[in-house]
């Protein structure tokens, strides 16, 4: 859409993608190597 309006559909497509969606809690623990160690809260399987 960005370039057939030159941009304008920003103006208007922003604030809509804005308030679509799920919005989650997520808490990702890491090791001290920058690891994933846990992962905990409203997770949505991968499909």
């Amino acid at each position: 859409m960005d370039v057939l309006t030159l941009g304008i559909w920003e103006v208007i497509g922003t604030p809509i993608e804005g308030f679509q969606g799920d919005k989650r809690r997520v808490q990702i623990e890491y090791d001290e190597n920058d690891r994933v160690v846990n992962v905990k809260g409203n997770v949505r399987p991968a499909t």
